[in-house]
């Protein structure tokens, strides 16, 4: 008897091991979510494995220049018709490994996008001597090059668009428009640019021309004002708090016409040209891109959007190494785990305010430090200015807050703007040229601005929102 109650003991004690620690590890396993990567060591051969991921053949290639990528946007459309990849060149040009995946396809035809200011005569002429047919998008302007592209890719569908639909975003700012080119691709929509409180020209002919019934804006009011809204067809806006969320928003109704769950394309926010060639890829096959930070700290509500969501997920497929998406935001996308970083990684103490009181910047460590009384709330490398272009040193406060400014001075955009000392310097994003390109992604950590401050992608705008008008900021050596 006792013999059969020591047997039965050590089953049941076998039985509780069983429960407590293979069945949770089997529902880990079973919830994790599966990813893989496409990677390169340069944007050109990434480019040409997103090509090569689906494309085996191709009568038809897209050819964007790095110095161009803005004028890119609208060619997604004329990818998914042609059935074309878009792979990448600089203005003067044709990377090697590009040309090798123009002859690996069999192209016979390619469209250059943008004009001898982006792709120069130079490639054309290159891609002539290879006998291939030459079509060259371009106008006075990016305005205009949108509509250019719009007219061939109606032209290419027998003079219709399809579904009466065409999709409006800000043809300057272009953290709003980077997960639409899936769902241009897949549904053909011509895609238009306009400014945020004025419609050009060549945008309103279109619209008119082109007997759109039906417009979908990307992006808030601040980015497309609700005077723009009214002057549109039958208008709905796809919008969010930030990049993230508006992607997300493009996403949830991408699944409601169409696209498929079975996999899901990932891309960090600021690489643009993995987002335009990844775009037209995951259009073909009527898959979503979601746009994630490359590293650490991860939004909120990308967070809890992604909690909902990623059991409803087949897999995920991850443009570009861990350079670019970072293994912490891999293991995240899996498992919804993200351990937290410590304060001087980027994140407020448990239980503090995020309200930001004082800014401390060092120039000989390049670092902002910002607080909240004497508790650390965030810590971000900077790029303050060369030793020719000092940032100056001092005590002073914000005294402006801008979500977007324009320099006149150096031609380019300083998101997430904060002023503070006269309007010359200020603490913004890394600045974005006139071709759409960001300016200094290598150089946060060390001094190359011309004075001002500069933050990276993610922590600006959280330095900017946390930040009120009167906080105090010190430049120190």
């Amino acid at each position: 008897m006792k013999f059969i109650k020591e047997k039965i003991g050590k089953l049941i004690f076998f039985f509780i091991l069983t429960f407590l620690f293979v069945l949770p590890l089997s529902l880990a396993q079973a919830t994790d979510l599966p990813t893989s990567r496409l990677s390169g060591k340069d944007e050109f051969e990434r480019a040409v494995q997103i090509s090569k991921e689906s494309w085996l053949t191709a009568d038809f290639a897209i050819l964007v220049s790095t110095s161009g990528l803005i004028d890119a946007i609208p060619a997604s459309s004329l990818g998914g018709i042609l059935n074309a990849p878009i792979l990448l060149t600089k203005k003067d040009a044709l990377p090697s490994v590009t040309k090798t995946e123009i002859q690996r396809l069999g192209v016979k035809n390619v469209y250059l996008i943008g004009g001898e200011g982006v792709i120069s005569q130079n490639i054309e002429d290159e891609l002539n001597k290879m006998e291939l047919n030459v079509i060259r998008f371009s106008g006075k302007n990016r305005f205009e090059t949108a509509v250019r592209i719009a007219e061939e890719t109606k032209s290419l569908l027998g003079g219709e668009i399809p579904d009466g639909t065409a999709l409006l975003v800000n043809g300057i700012s272009l953290t709003n428009s980077l997960a639409i080119s899936p769902l241009a691709s897949n549904k053909r929509y011509p895609i238009l640019l306009t400014l945020k409180d004025s419609l050009p020209d060549f945008t309103k002919n279109a619209l008119n021309e082109f007997g759109v019934s039906r417009t979908i804006l990307i992006g808030e009011t601040e980015t497309i004002s609700s005077s723009i809204e009214k002057l549109l067809p039958q208008p709905m806006r796809l919008s969010g708090k930030d990049r993230y969320e508006i992607a997300t928003k493009i996403i949830d109704y991408s699944l409601g016409v169409g696209f498929s769950s079975d996999k899901v394309y990932v891309v960090a926010s600021d690489d643009l040209s993995s987002a335009l060639a990844g775009g037209v890829l995951a259009g073909k096959n009527s898959f979503p891109l979601l746009l994630v930070p490359g590293k650490a700290p991860i939004p909120d509500a990308l967070q809890a959007w992604m909690n909902k969501k990623r059991s409803s997920f087949g897999s995920v497929l991850i443009i570009g190494g861990k350079e670019i998406v970072s293994s912490e935001i891999e293991q995240w996308i899996k498992t919804g785990v993200l351990p937290p970083p410590s304060p001087a990684k980027g994140l407020p103490p448990k239980g503090k305010s995020v309200r930001i009181e004082k800014i401390v910047i060092s120039i000989s460590s390049q670092t902002l430090t910002a607080y909240n009384g004497s508790d650390v709330i965030y810590k971000f490398p900077v790029s303050t200015g060369t030793r020719s272009h000092p940032t100056p040193l001092g005590s002073f406060r914000v005294s402006g807050k801008y979500r977007m400014a324009w320099s006149k001075k150096y031609h380019a955009w300083m998101p997430y703007c904060l002023v503070f000392w006269g309007p010359d310097y200020t603490i913004h994003e890394l600045p974005i040229g006139r071709s759409g390109r960001r300016m200094g992604v290598r150089s946060l950590g060390r001094r190359a601005s011309h004075g001002c401050v500069r933050l990276g992608i993610g922590p600006a705008e959280k330095i900017y929102k946390s930040t009120p008008i009167g906080a105090k900021v010190y430049v120190v050596r």
